[in-house]
Parts: structure tokens; C-alpha cells; sequence
């Protein structure tokens, strides 16, 4: 493999040979670099060329390269080390050679023999090999603490200035999380920004408190700016953190919004912004007064004409809710409304099996302006009833959601009767299995839905000889037969697999979430060694039962039940063809 790289060293070997050539090379280089590393990516080997350790960790001079960078691993700062191995690992190293790299560079905080972390450059350099194939390297390291100390400071005092310089913060100021210090860069001088121009943060967020907060605001003011609640938020919501507080001013009260964000990337330093916003309060409020009034009238219009046993009002935003009717009469118990309907959910008040529904209706964005769920609701007295929720969902100008109104009704009754018929008409009346119809539509809606990024086996099941037991002992028996046999086969399987009856001796079993097709050959097995457990009194061993199986994967067989089936009914029909009792895959 040819590399654009104008770095060659003639008589360089991947076998490390010495060369007079490269001792001369490497003992200029060593002058700037402590550590030099020769390696052979093809062969996964390196040799320490010269080595001056400056790290706590010591490797050995030479052996397996990937062993090497795990030693490396060790060293670096906990935020540098997955960038780190994704640099310098010879798989990648190997991708960015044959992409056409000449080089890779990284700097990251490695543990010094003193137990600092320290700024450290490495360098790896692909050298163009003239003998053969063999990718190969050289890794220069040096320490250079001083020089990113420098670049570090001059891309923070950039960022402060540029913040400042935007015109629109009255007060931009650095705050180092290690010591507690911090140090203004830009006061617009109002009354609400006169602490002390540096000093420690914590000490001038209570001398604000103190002199200009509202009394009533003092403690969430403080609770909210002290700097362990900052860095504490700050790595919640992945580096940025803001709230809103009041200061007392001469002429009247004021909103200002703090901001916090990290200056630089090893997160020592928090970069301040306070802004005024009073102008926008005042805005939000006169649109909430607004607001409240349009909600009372959109209340008024969507309860007029209905009846209704509960009704609540969401408000999306803060996720209050406000109750409307008797839930005593309706579910013998009170209703959670806080954060509603998820602290409904997380109590146990939803039916597991309409959890998922129900928190798929949460998702407003997706929904129009009017949606119905049935779903089973926890009464009073421990049982789950049908509940039906109408619900209204409200969006602003943007289109956002910010409210919903929800009317519930007791349904239990009509749900029941209306489950019950499409229960007879989905399921075999004989052994309790879908029928044919059924399973079909079943495994459509599941490959195309939530089983379509997945892999899954379909096996196609005949019983062997099934005429000799009707012929023998009767149909009664062939019945009795079919249905222990529908039995093992649900219990041989998981609950979220699909199993029906499509034929009279003939079923069909979807594996869901397979690993691999020997999984699927192992359990349709295992299905057999179970169904020829299986005796009829009245025949004893006279017939042992046994299957014919085919099987067809998804997707590699096909993306639709039709497909699939096919394939694995034709390599069903091969095994009754050859002997029965046996399973083939497609």
C-alpha cells in the first residue's frame, strides 16, 4: 500500500533491524522528543527507541502495541482517555493510514511522576515502507505543559472577551471551579452588580443576597448560585446551567437571568453571563394573564354538551395538572396529580400492559389536536378497569403543545364485551391458538413495526402421521392430541413470541429477537423433543408424536410473513419428503 508521506527512511525493516541511518535520525529527534517509539501496526509490535519515562506508569521496552496503548490508558486524565484510545489504537491508526494521513496528533493530561496531570503531545508519524505491505509507525511524546498552559489562558481570555465584547450581558465573569475564585471582566456598574471585581464566588453571591435580593427570594437565590449547585447542574445538563433571580434597585425591581457554561474544554472554569431581562418578564407575564383567560373559555367550550366522570387540565410546561368531577365515585380513590399521568404510572396505577401506550400519548408533538386511548385504569379496590380518555391537546403559534385536557369515562363494561368478541374472532376454538388470519396480520405488524431493525425465525411445524390417530382412536382423540400438542408449544416458547394454528395438523411459530440461526434450529428442537413426550391414553406408545419444521429468518428470507413462510413451508415439505421427524433451515 503506497501513502503520500515524503517521510522515508531508507533500510527501515518491520522486523526492528538496526540501522546506522536511523540512529542518526533518532538522535536529533531525541533532542526534542524524550520518547520514540518505532512500530510495526501490521504485526502489532513496537520497540522503544529512547525512553525517557515522565509518566507514572512505566511500559516495557518493547512487545505487543496493543498492550501499549492500555498502558497509555491508564495514564491519561479521565476526560482524555476515551479520546485517547480512539486515536491511538491500531485499529484506528490502520483506517487513517489508509485514508491517506501523514500524521496524527493529540495533546491530553497524562499522570507525571510527581502525581499531577500534566499536558503532554503525541505524535505519530506513518512512514512510507519501500519492502512490502507492512503498515508502519513512529510515536514521538513530549511534555509541553507550559507552551498549553499559554494556549489554554489565550483561548479563555478570547472567550471572555468575546462574550463582553457582545455588548449584551451587563456582567461577564470566570469562575474557577478548583479553588472557588473568580474574577470579573465586564460590569455594566449597576446597583446590581457592585460585589467586589474578584475575590471568592461564593462570598460575593451571599453579598448579593444579603444586600439586593428580596427577602422572600433569598433562599432559592442562594440554593440556586452557590457553586457546588452550579457544578452539580452543570454535569447534569451536559454544560450549561441558567436562572432567573430579582434584585431590589432604587427605582424599582428588576429580572436578571444567570448563565453558566464551560470556558475551556477540561472544564476548570465557568464562564458567568448575567443578563437584564425584565422587559421579557414583563412580556411573559401581560401573555399569561392572556393566557388564563383564553384557557377558562377553551374549559367552557369543550365541556359544553359532554358529559364527563373525571376531567383534568394539563399544563404541559410544568407538568401541573387541575382536577375536575368526584374521582372518589369514579375510582374510590384519589388521583396523583403531580407530574400526571407519569406519578399515575410510576405508582402502579396504569396496567403494565398499557404502560407503553399510554406513555407514547404523553409525546403530544406527534399527536392532532384530538386523540382518544382506551387503557386500564387502578380502582380503589386494588382491580384494573377500561377507562376511555378523550383528550384536547393545545399548541401555540409555533405549533408547540403547551396544554392538554383530558376527559375520562368508565368504559369497563363495553371494553370487556367489545374484547371478548374479537377475541373469538382471533382465536382457533380449538387449542386457544391465533388462527390463521391472525397470524398472519399479527407478524406483518410486528416485522414491519417494532421488530423491523431486529432478526427473527419463523418455524412452520407439520405433525407427522396425524391421519392414524383419527383413524385409530377417533377424532375426539386427534382433538385431545392437537390441543396438548398447542400447549407444549406455547410454553416452549417466550410470552412475546407469536404461535398460531393455521392448518389442521399444521402451526406457525414467530422467534423474536434471535441471535443467530442456530438459535433458532436448537429450539425448534427443542420443541420436538418436548412434543414427542406427549402420550394419548388411549394409544400409549403405539404413537409418539413428532414434527416436521421448517424455518425461514427475517430478513434474510424475506421483510413479510408471505415470504418468509414460503420459504420455510417448502423446507418443511423437504423434511417430510426425507423421512420426517427432522428440521431444515431455508
Amino acid at each position: 500500500m503506497s501513502n503520500k508521506s515524503a517521510f522515508k527512511i531508507p533500510s527501515l525493516r518491520g522486523d526492528f533491524s538496526d540501522t546506522t541511518e536511523l540512529h542518526h535520525l533518532l538522535f536529533a529527534i531525541s533532542k526534542f522528543f524524550p520518547m520514540i517509539i518505532y512500530v510495526n501496526l501490521t504485526q502489532n509490535k513496537y520497540k522503544m527507541l529512547e525512553y525517557e519515562s515522565f509518566t507514572t506508569k512505566k511500559a516495557a521496552i518493547e512487545g505487543n502495541f496493543d498492550d501499549l496503548v492500555n498502558v497509555g490508558v491508564e495514564t491519561v486524565h479521565p476526560l482524555h482517555k476515551k479520546k485517547f484510545y480512539d486515536t491511538f489504537c491500531r485499529e484506528n491508526l490502520l483506517k487513517a493510514y489508509a485514508s491517506g494521513e501523514e500524521s496524527v496528533v493529540l495533546d491530553v493530561r497524562q499522570l507525571s511522576d510527581q502525581g499531577e496531570y500534566g499536558w503532554v503531545k503525541t505524535s505519530v508519524i506513518f512512514l512510507t515502507n519501500e519492502e512490502n505491505d507492512e503498515v508502519l509507525e513512529i510515536t514521538l511524546a513530549r511534555p509541553f505543559e507550559q507552551e498549553k498552559v499559554r494556549e489554554l489562558d489565550n483561548q479563555r481570555l478570547r472567550t471572555v472577551l468575546d462574550m463582553a465584547l457582545l455588548g449584551s450581558y451587563e456582567y461577564v465573569s470566570l469562575i474557577n471551579v478548583k479553588t472557588g475564585m473568580y474574577e470579573n471582566y465586564a460590569t455594566d456598574g449597576k446597583e446590581s452588580h457592585q460585589a467586589p471585581p474578584n475575590g471568592n464566588y461564593d462570598k460575593s453571591i451571599m453579598y448579593i443576597r444579603d444586600l439586593l435580593v428580596p427577602e422572600e427570594d433569598r433562599i432559592e437565590y442562594f440554593n440556586r448560585a452557590e457553586l457546588s449547585t452550579v457544578v452539580a447542574k452543570m454535569k447534569e445538563t451536559g454544560g450549561h446551567y441558567h436562572f432567573r433571580y430579582r434584585i431590589n434597585t432604587s427605582l424599582e425591581p428588576r429580572w436578571y437571568e444567570a448563565m453558566y457554561q464551560y470556558c475551556l474544554p477540561d472544564k476548570d472554569e465557568l464562564l458567568l453571563t448575567v443578563q437584564d431581562i425584565s422587559n421579557a418578564v414583563i412580556a411573559e407575564q401581560s401573555k399569561l394573564d392572556l393566557e388564563i383567560s383564553r384557557r377558562n373559555l377553551e374549559r367552557q367550550q369543550f365541556l359544553k354538551g359532554l358529559g364527563f366522570d373525571i376531567l383534568i387540565d394539563i399544563d404541559l410546561l410544568s407538568a401541573k395538572a387541575e382536577l375536575f368531577g368526584d374521582t372518589k365515585s369514579l375510582l374510590k380513590r384519589e388521583i396523583i396529580l403531580d407530574n400526571f399521568p407519569r406519578g399515575e404510572i410510576e405508582a402502579g396505577m396504569v396496567h403494565p400492559e398499557d404502560v407503553q401506550k399510554v406513555y407514547k400519548v404523553l409525546d403530544f408533538s406527534n399527536l392532532s389536536d384530538t386523540f382518544t386511548l382506551d387503557f386500564r385504569f387502578k380502582h380503589g379496590d386494588g382491580k384494573y378497569f377500561w377507562c376511555r380518555c378523550k383528550g384536547l391537546v393545545i399548541k401555540d403559534e409555533n405549533k408547540i403543545p403547551y396544554r392538554c385536557i383530558c376527559k375520562f369515562t368508565d368504559i369497563d363494561e363495553h371494553k370487556k364485551s367489545e374484547l371478548k368478541l374479537l377475541h373469538k374472532t382471533q382465536i382457533d376454538s380449538l387449542t386457544g391458538l391465533y388462527n390463521k388470519l391472525t397470524t398472519e396480520i399479527l407478524v406483518n405488524e410486528y416485522l414491519s413495526g417494532e421488530g423491523v431493525d431486529s432478526r427473527h425465525g419463523l418455524l412452520v411445524l407439520d405433525l407427522d402421521n396425524f391421519k392414524l390417530v383419527n383413524d385409530n382412536w377417533g377424532h375426539k382423540s386427534g382433538d385431545d392430541l392437537l390441543q396438548l400438542i398447542a400447549k407444549t408449544l406455547k410454553e416452549s416458547v417466550r410470552a412475546s413470541d407469536i404461535v398460531g394454528r393455521i392448518g389442521g395438523d399444521e402451526f406457525v411459530a414467530l422467534l423474536k429477537n434471535i441471535d443467530s440461526a442456530t438459535d433458532v434450529i436448537d429450539k425448534a428442537n427443542v420443541i420436538r423433543s418436548r412434543i414427542k413426550a406427549i402420550r394419548l391414553d388411549e394409544a400409549g406408545d403405539r404413537f409418539i408424536p413428532a414434527f416436521s419444521v421448517g424455518i425461514g429468518l427475517y430478513p434474510e428470507h424475506g421483510n413479510a410473513y408471505e415470504n418468509i413462510f414460503e420459504l420455510a413451508d417448502a423446507a418443511m415439505y423437504y423434511v417430510k419428503n426425507h423421512g420426517k421427524d427432522g428440521v431444515k433451515l431455508s
